[in-house]
């Protein structure tokens, strides 16, 4: 039987699909020869594209110190997890994948009704920007965390996904609660001079 050749080649600058399939004749002894050239430039234009594109997608969501993800609603499975979730939570990407609404878990749990009740807002096309909450870090530590939302609706305006990006806060609430026992203190130090 016949064997097609099939080959990509670069000619004069173009990259071309060329297939080469021989006809044989009564006595099984090649006569002819077909041969079929497509021009797959484009093709392979937008085939770089994407992949230059990919590749700085990957780069600034692998280095970002905070975590980016998609999440699907209402299921609440993970569809993107960013490498800082091992840092920020201490639970990796695959965690995330094979956990659905792992979140849940991780929630600290006197914020766990201020989840319940953003979940089912979030699930009717409700959406805060942002959220603020405190996190029990896989290690056992205590963080606090800023979310900043986008929520995904499909053709119908049906929520299918909610994307965002966590930030561990836990400095700044530190700093602010310093500051805030400062300024008590500062306060009573005065009132104490006042009374003398």
């Amino acid at each position: 039987p016949p064997h097609s050749i099939d080959r990509e080649i670069s000619v004069l600058g173009r990259s071309c699909l060329v297939s080469c399939s021989p006809i044989k004749n009564l006595n099984h002894e090649i006569d002819k020869i077909i041969h079929i050239s497509v021009d797959i430039s484009r093709r392979k234009q937008a085939e770089k594209a994407l992949e230059e594109s990919e590749a700085k997608y990957r780069r600034l969501t692998e280095n970002a110190k905070d975590m980016i993800y998609r999440m699907s609603i209402p299921d609440g499975i993970y569809e993107f997890v960013s490498s800082a979730s091992s840092v920020l939570f201490g639970y990796s990407p695959d965690e995330f994948y094979s956990n659905p609404m792992l979140i849940r878990q991780i929630v600290h749990p006197d914020y766990i009704p201020y989840f319940e009740k953003e979940w089912q807002r979030l699930i009717h096309g409700k959406i805060e920007p942002t959220y603020e909450y405190k996190v029990v870090h896989k290690n056992g530590n205590l963080r606090w965390m800023n979310q900043r939302n986008s929520l995904v609706i499909d053709d119908q305006g049906k929520p299918i996904a909610i994307e965002g990006i966590v930030t561990d806060i836990t400095n700044r609430k530190k700093t602010e609660a310093d500051l805030k026992e400062s300024e008590w203190k500062f306060r009573q130090l005065v009132e104490n001079i006042n009374e003398v």
